[in-house]
């Protein structure tokens, strides 16, 4: 049986650079600026495979703001006193990989639609990793560096919002002609 009147309790402050919500912190930081430098190359290759005009504004828009969003964090890595020791993430590089991968045996609407598919899938693991960055540092004292996250966060939101209602309009010019 544990002895629960030794444990300390104590909730750690993330500001408090040896704690273990900063240490994750940084990670997470480290993480989505891999992730963010990685989608460049991946984005490229997107944009240049891509058919439908609306679907290649979409995606280089997505790399416009991705350059916007590596900014940031290397804003936020300085206001920190921070390295940007990058941390590779296994499941954006996996996804990536299969976007590449994609445009090499799809032609067409079909290539096009995978596009947003996989840009899809690339705006949500970003989403959940720039939500959970904002939980970690809210309620710290840091409002600079939560203020880039969130600004972050809004740009992220409005790209999905966009590949979002290419993909429904796409649907609906499908369901019509049939």
């Amino acid at each position: 049986m544990i002895n629960l009147t030794n444990l300390d309790l104590t909730p750690y402050r993330i500001e408090e650079v040896d704690s273990p919500l900063y240490e994750s912190f940084i990670i997470g930081l480290q993480e989505i600026y891999w992730c963010e430098n990685h989608l460049i190359r991946t984005l490229l290759k997107l944009e240049n495979g891509s058919i439908a005009r609306e679907v290649r504004s979409s995606v280089h828009a997505y790399l416009e703001s991705t350059k916007r969003h590596i900014y940031r964090l290397d804003q936020m890595f300085e206001l920190l006193d921070e390295e940007t020791n990058v941390q590779p993430c296994d499941p954006l590089s996996t996804l990536c990989q299969a976007a590449e991968d994609s445009l090499a045996t799809l032609d067409g609407a079909l290539r096009d639609e995978r596009i947003l598919v996989f840009s899809e899938k690339l705006i949500n693991h970003e989403l959940r990793g720039y939500q959970k960055l904002i939980e970690l540092v809210s309620g710290t004292g840091r409002t600079d560096i939560e203020k880039l996250l969130i600004e972050t966060l809004d740009e992220e939101t409005k790209t999905h919002q966009t590949f979002t209602g290419i993909m429904q309009l796409r649907s609906q010019k499908i369901s019509a002609a049939a």
